[in-house]
Order: structure tokens, then sequence, then C-alpha cells
């Protein structure tokens, strides 16, 4: 039940299915539902097949953002999978080290159990860092291909990604 509205994306073929072509100015904005906040969780999974084009131009190209509890996203400069979860009582801190490759399709997932963050990319570990706690709520939209979505959608936020998301039954996909 959460529907996003895509905003200068393009639907086109994916690595398995369809994804979404995103560019400078494009993402999918969804709008806050507590079944995204995962208050009160202590384990969760981000994952997406991207085909990263490279060539963002902020500091990371998202992947999947709700700003403040959680986003995925490929570091500028290095090409890195990186991700920042903010707990109720943790900063908001960029981490990892694997590398994306461009112009190549990659199975990105990003696990915590709520000791332990794990970034994969084709089912490789590629990091690991201590993280315990619970999420916290937070009002804000969640992005596909963006970040800053505020919480009634309205519009497709920033740090936009550069390549195509594969999209699993229209969303990229987030378990607690």
């Amino acid at each position: 039940g959460n529907h996003g509205t895509v905003y200068g994306a393009t639907s086109t073929t994916g690595k398995l299915g369809k994804g979404y072509q995103i560019t400078a100015v494009g993402c999918i904005a969804v709008p806050d539902s507590s079944s995204l906040d995962m208050v009160g969780k202590s384990g969760f999974t981000m994952l997406a097949w991207v085909k990263n084009a490279g060539g963002c131009t902020v500091d990371h190209g998202i992947v999947v953002n709700k700003e403040d509890p959680y986003e995925i996203g490929i570091e500028c400069t290095q090409n890195l999978l990186q991700e920042a979860i903010q707990l109720s009582d943790a900063l908001w801190l960029w981490s990892g080290t694997g590398v994306v490759e461009v112009g190549s399709w990659q199975h990105l997932a990003v696990t915590w159990d709520g000791v332990t963050v794990r970034h994969y990319i084709d089912g490789a570990e590629v990091f690991t860092r201590a993280l315990d706690g619970s999420f916290a709520d937070r009002s804000t939209g969640l992005g596909i291909g963006c970040r800053s979505v505020p919480a009634a959608a309205s519009g497709p936020g920033g740090s936009f990604f550069a390549g195509v998301i594969v999209m699993y039954e229209g969303i990229a996909q987030i378990s607690p």
C-alpha cells in the first residue's frame, strides 16, 4: 500500500523485470507511512539491483532513503556502497567501503540484525560495523533514487542516483 509518485524517472528494462532510469532530477517519492518507519525495530534489510552510471553530483547517489532513520547510497567520488542508519540515540553517519562498479548490474544489500550492520555486493560481504539500539519515529517520506523527500512526498528531494534501480513489486525492497 505504499505507492510512490515518479518524478523525472523513466521506466526501463531492469536486471530482473522493470527498473527506473534515474537521472539528475528524478526519483520515486513515497509518502510517510508507519509501515516504513520501523519504529522500535532492531533489525531490517534493504536491497536492490542497480546499474550505477557513476557521476552523481552531491555526496551520495541515493538508492533508498527514509531521511534520518535509514538510507543506502553510492558515495560519489569512489563509488562506495554506504549506508546511514540513525537510531534513537545514534548520530547520522555514512559507513561502508565496498566498491560498486560503474556500468554493471550489481545486487546491493544492507542488513542489520540489531547488533551488526552488514553490506553485501552480489552476495559477498564487503563491510560490517557494530550498531545497537532501535529506530525512532521520523516523519519523512521515502525516496527511491533520491533523499530528503517530504512526508507528503510532494517533491523529488535531492542527492539523485545516476543509473537504473530495479523495483521489487513496485518498490525497492525494505523488510523489518
